[in-house]
């Protein structure tokens, strides 16, 4: 590899890896909050994977059920909602015949929501990648040559992130209902989204009546 290419590379990493794993955090909170059974799941794993210490990339491996909600959550709340391909040589689709040079919209937002490959598509259930294999419908970061260079990195990124805040707090949503998706170039949250975080061990009843709340991920 030249060394331009390297070093575009690098920054490629650091500068669209940083509001991408920010996003998925975001979205794989706000869908973990409304379903505390799959929350103590995870605290649960963590707990019996790292006890009091923090995570490690050598602790991937045995927190399945983590990398499983990353999964689940970057199939609901894919950042890049559609992305377009140029056909190279003439195909066909189906019944259509599609010349070189056509311009192809693709949208996981729809593909990640097909019945024919998701049982309850629109149900957040991470426990469907414990076993099942990835199927070809599902495009988190893209596929064939022109795939994300980072998509291992940044799900090991969002795991071991995801392992720090669930060991620490359980997070509440303040408004769950006003949480709403905006497709714009990427796919993120319309307003800010604002969240109690409770730190483990203590009962919701302790938190003050007037928390001061944490907001993750924001319209602009």
């Amino acid at each position: 590899m030249r060394e331009a290419a390297g070093t575009a590379l690098v920054v490629n990493f650091l500068l669209a890896g940083s509001e991408t794993t920010a996003a998925t955090m975001t979205w794989t909170l706000h869908l973990l909050a409304p379903h505390p059974e799959h929350a103590r799941r995870a605290l649960t794993e963590i707990q019996s994977v790292l006890g009091p210490r923090a995570p490690t990339v050598s602790d991937l491996l045995p927190l399945r059920f983590l990398r499983a909600t990353i999964f689940e959550a970057l199939r609901l709340y894919r950042r890049v909602w559609i992305f377009l391909r140029k056909a190279t040589a003439p195909f066909t689709l189906g019944e259509h015949a599609c010349p070189t040079g056509l311009h192809i919209m693709i949208s996981p937002w729809l593909s990640h929501r097909n019945p024919a490959y998701f049982a309850d598509p629109d149900e957040f259930r991470p426990e469907r990648w414990l076993e099942a294999k990835e199927p070809a419908a599902f495009l988190p970061f893209g596929e064939g040559p022109r795939h994300c260079a980072g998509r291992e990195f940044a799900v090991r990124e969002a795991t071991l992130i995801l392992a720090r805040i669930l060991a620490r707090a359980r997070i509440e949503l303040v408004k769950p209902n006003e949480v709403k998706p905006e497709p714009l170039v990427t796919l993120r949250p319309r307003s800010p989204v604002l969240a109690r975080s409770i730190p483990i061990g203590q009962p919701t009843t302790q938190v003050q009546p007037d928390p001061m709340h944490a907001a993750f991920g924001a319209a602009h």
